[in-house]
């Protein structure tokens, strides 16, 4: 990016780890990025005061997120004041401002702090005489043990680059130790929980709706509002909503997506029943306590079963 060196030795340019270091909030931030940290960032300053430009080169905030979360999110954050513009080209960044091409036109947009947030390279300092196998993005390669191509090395957490989540790097350590005493360990990708922490929580676990369909997969999806739960209305917090992903030869879950105000405490429900190898008609059995948020849950298994409620 044109200007980008430049404006790092002047200090206007900061990351995600000194955007938590600054001693005052910026009256105007610009995030140039639109994954998961640009998007929590833009709404954690928004909320703090600042007016907040986010740009990103791709049709739509959260690409990696299901979609109608994405979208929904967006509409939220642009109705709170976020300016978020997409499918744009980022010319160059400098004292005056980000230039960017939008809608064909030239704009320049210019900030107290440039927050960029354009993805997470390894850091392999130490480790280079190793001569380790890396992936096509850099990152250490590993099995489902975490083991490297060297024998008796191992690699978790951001090194691998599977997931820049803590509490997967957790897991694959506990993957990685028990492989190293002798206790065959392995971890299951497919059924890793994302929280996003905005306004409202984002978060998924298995296959969205997309994704089921290019497998081939025949589904069902049921989707359940959090304003039509009781909780969520004495709270005054009705934002979202939660959809279920089945198939249809057992029922069985084959993903969850949830967006609530508490949405990162909810997906443990559907995380266990993945694991399980549960259903749609284990949910709905089961007895959620009233009044509690986790009763969306209940409330969209209901739907999936043809048996809903309420709605």
């Amino acid at each position: 990016i044109e200007g980008l060196e430049e404006m790092m030795k002047t200090g206007d340019i900061i990351n995600s780890k000194g955007a938590l270091s600054l001693e005052e909030i910026p009256k105007d931030l610009v995030v140039v990025g639109g994954g998961i940290i640009a998007v929590e960032f833009a709404t954690l300053f928004n909320s703090l005061g600042s007016n907040v430009v986010l740009i990103q080169r791709s049709e739509r905030i959260l690409s990696s997120v299901e979609k109608e979360m994405a979208k929904t999110l967006e509409r939220q954050l642009k109705r709170e004041g976020v300016n978020i513009l997409t499918n744009t080209k980022l010319k160059s960044i400098g004292k005056d401002g980000v230039l960017i091409e939008h809608k064909g036109k030239d704009k320049i947009f210019k900030g107290d702090k440039y927050l960029i947030s354009l993805g997470l390279k390894p850091r392999l300092n130490g480790i280079e005489k190793l001569n380790l196998k890396l992936n096509s993005k850099g990152f250490v390669e590993t099995n489902d043990k975490m083991e490297t191509s060297v024998d008796g090395v191992y690699a978790i957490g951001d090194l691998n680059g599977k997931y820049a989540l803590a509490h997967v790097a957790s897991a694959e350590g506990i993957v990685a130790a028990e492989n190293i005493m002798g206790i065959p360990s392995t971890i299951d990708y497919n059924i890793v929980p994302s929280c996003i922490y905005t306004f409202p929580e984002l978060a998924s676990v298995g296959l969205t709706e997309e994704e089921a369909k290019e497998r081939g997969i025949d589904y069902t999806v049921s989707k359940f509002p959090l304003s039509a739960n009781g909780k969520a209305l004495a709270t005054g917090e009705t934002t979202g909503f939660v959809k279920i992903i089945s198939d249809n030869e057992y029922g069985e879950v084959i993903g969850t997506h949830i967006m609530a105000f508490n949405a990162t405490d909810l997906i443990s429900e559907a995380v266990m029943i993945m694991q399980l190898e549960g259903t749609v008609y284990d949910i709905a059995k089961a007895i959620h306590p009233h009044p509690t948020v986790s009763e969306i849950i209940m409330e969209a298994a209901h739907g999936a079963i043809d048996k809903p409620i309420h709605i």
